[in-house]
């Protein structure tokens, strides 16, 4: 052999020696490992695939944000039972296919996304948790979702007396296999009517109480001496101050009410017990409530402003209770705020019934947890008495709309029956630790604190509406924060308030004349829905809406004055709120 064939012998060889090398020690396992991964990672694509697109199984997939600890076990045992009710069904030869319900449990921060990804894709879920996108609403929840309205006025057939709870009282027993779906649930379905589109267009599974604290009971016993839970928010603070104390001699940080950012809008339950007296003169069609119109009516004429006493009180309560929050509250979320209650650097923790389950768990074998509701100032208190908001008028919650395109719509809807049966709803927000919807359903020990409070003040923040006038709102969220933070008085709050109402082009003149704009449209709306029930009545009667829909569209229509409700609520407001005392001149 030449010496030339030779070095190119050995120069051929070269690559196959330095590979041969390569492919040694821990360089062979990573290769063996990222084989083995991507192996698997096949297999998953493609019994994933099999088992959402089997042509022999109808599968329902059912979307949700609810990552709280208890919710997705819950949910599971729930499609467990039914795929195997299912089973055997199929067995007995009474339905043509098997059938597979799972569930697509997603992060609430890209969830908006997925969902209206896969709704433009016309590739979207069965069952949709309604909420976090704007997909979800108006016009896109007509065009891509199902109206129920014909389905909830039929009886629920897992209501039916074979599927009853044994310890269910006899008149209940009785009544709901014959009642109508939707008569079922506590709250007459509500939580899924829309309004605009005079339609149900979801479905509810609970109820989801907020304005709750969870309270470590060790924590505050080892604070004050006792195991007395405040009553007022008088009490409240003195065991915050107590609580700051008790770290300081302890030598560990401690934020005495763990809140988030969800908790910057907390002060939206004092509005109703700190002004509606001060405003009830505002009141000038005795609603029981303030609309925009009278409000900014009012504020204008001088009548009432942000200077106002009542809110001065709720400016102070307000900053109060929100220094016994962790600083940085604002850009907390939830997880944040859960991590100092159960390390027990907090005491108290803001939370609704859907945190309920994951505190209870977390806390398990640590320390003893109880829940109270928000408090308000008492007797002889600064500020007080005051009395909470109640809860009598609250809906349903976790509500799931019908994907309209969805191949195994049927399925779809009987899951959601068997969802919301009074057996198995109870049961599901038994085990999950939240709270039932349907009628004669019972909650766990853990929850019964979160029972909606029917005592109190009505009305909520309906004293001050300034939700409806955007910038109005804007602005004033943006002021409260800022008192929260500390960062901003009570006066310079007023003022800032005072600009926005005046304010051209964003305050109250553009807020009537969108107001005057919307109803009109709303009230066309409901001649257009009018007409279209009429006409379908006597072309299509099958598909013609109910009969009570039809005539809460008619009411809608004949309450609106023909289309100048707001134009008369405004002049209503001008006759008859007083003149301040500063002028002269009859109130005309």
């Amino acid at each position: 052999m030449s010496v030339h064939s030779t070095m190119l012998a050995a120069s051929v060889g070269q690559p196959k020696s330095r590979l041969k090398g390569l492919m040694t020690g821990w360089n062979a396992v990573g290769v063996v490992l990222l084989v083995v991964t991507l192996g698997i990672s096949l297999w998953r694509v493609a019994s994933t695939e099999r088992q959402l697109y089997a042509g022999d199984v109808a599968v329902v997939r059912v979307s949700h944000w609810q990552l709280e600890l208890g919710y997705r076990q819950a949910l599971q045992r729930l499609m467990d039972d039914y795929n195997a009710l299912q089973d055997e069904r199929f067995k007995r030869g009474e339905i043509p296919k098997k059938v597979q319900v799972i569930q697509l449990p997603v992060s609430e921060k890209t969830y908006g996304q997925l969902i209206n990804t896969n709704l433009i894709a016309h590739t979207a879920p069965d069952i949709i948790e309604m909420g976090m996108t704007r997909m979800i609403s108006g016009g896109y929840k007509a065009e891509y979702f199902v109206n129920i309205s014909g389905l909830a006025e039929q009886p629920n057939p897992y209501n039916a007396p074979q599927y009853l709870d044994p310890q269910l009282d006899e008149e209940t027993r009785k009544a709901l296999p014959l009642m109508p779906w939707r008569d079922t649930f506590l709250d007459g379905m509500i939580g899924g009517f829309d309004r605009d589109l005079q339609g149900y267009y979801a479905v509810c599974t609970t109820f989801a109480p907020g304005g709750r604290l969870a309270v470590n009971v060790d924590l505050v016993r080892a604070a004050t001496g006792s195991d007395k839970l405040p009553t007022t928010l008088g009490e409240l603070l003195d065991t915050c101050a107590k609580l700051r104390a008790y770290g300081k001699q302890t030598g560990r940080e401690m934020w005495p009410i763990a809140a988030t950012r969800y908790n910057t809008n907390n002060w939206h339950s004092m509005v109703a017990p700190f002004l509606r007296e001060s405003q009830r003169p505002l009141d000038t069609d005795r609603d029981g409530a303030v609309s925009i119109h009278e409000f900014l009516t009012a504020s204008q004429k001088g009548v009432w402003s942000f200077s106002d006493p009542a809110m001065a009180d709720l400016v102070a309560a307000t900053r109060a209770l929100s220094a016994e929050f962790p600083n940085g509250f604002t850009a907390m979320d939830r997880d944040a705020a859960m991590f100092l209650f159960t390390q027990q650097q907090s005491a108290f923790f803001q939370c609704g019934a859907w945190d309920a389950g994951t505190v209870y768990r977390l806390a398990q074998g640590k320390f003893k947890v109880a829940i109270m509701g928000n408090v308000m100032p008492g007797e002889g208190e600064k500020w007080g008495p005051k009395y909470p908001v109640n809860e009598a008028s609250m809906t349903a919650a976790c509500s799931y709309g019908l994907y309209k395109l969805s191949p195994n719509l049927d399925v779809a809807v009987d899951f959601l029956r068997f969802w919301t049966s009074h057996a198995q709803n109870q049961r599901f927000n038994q085990e999950a630790d939240w709270v039932p919807c349907i009628v004669g359903t019972k909650l766990t020990d853990n929850m019964k604190a979160f029972t909606p409070r029917i005592a109190g003040v009505y009305g909520g923040s309906g004293w001050l509406p300034t939700w409806e006038g955007e910038q109005i709102r804007l602005t004033l969220e943006g002021q409260m924060l800022g008192v929260q933070t500390g960062e901003i008085t009570h006066a310079m709050m007023a003022e800032k308030m005072r600009a926005a109402v005046a304010d051209p082009d964003y305050g109250a003149p553009k807020v009537f004349q969108r107001g005057d704009e919307l109803s009109r449209d709303q009230l066309r709306a409901s001649e257009r829905s009018i007409g279209t029930q009429a006409l379908l009545r006597l072309l299509a009667p099958a598909r013609a809406g109910s009969e009570s829909n039809y005539r809460a569209v008619v009411s809608t229509q004949s309450q609106g004055l023909n289309g100048m409700v707001n134009e008369s609520l405004r002049r209503c407001a001008e006759r008859e709120l007083p003149k301040p005392a500063t002028q002269t001149g009859d109130a005309k």
